[in-house]
């Protein structure tokens, strides 16, 4: 599920001015959201 997020983004990146390297950044974060959840432990992203 988590590549599925990824790939999704990735594929998206053609539509928006944000770059790559931003797009697969936070389709990461996002993925590990999903898996921690999942999986019910607390996130991991620090802000």
């Amino acid at each position: 599920m988590a590549m599925l997020s990824i790939n999704a983004a990735v594929d998206a990146a053609t539509l928006t001015p944000f770059t790559d390297e931003e797009i697969l950044a936070a389709a990461n974060t996002n993925a590990t959201a999903l898996v921690d959840a999942l999986l019910l432990k607390p996130s991991r992203r620090t802000r």
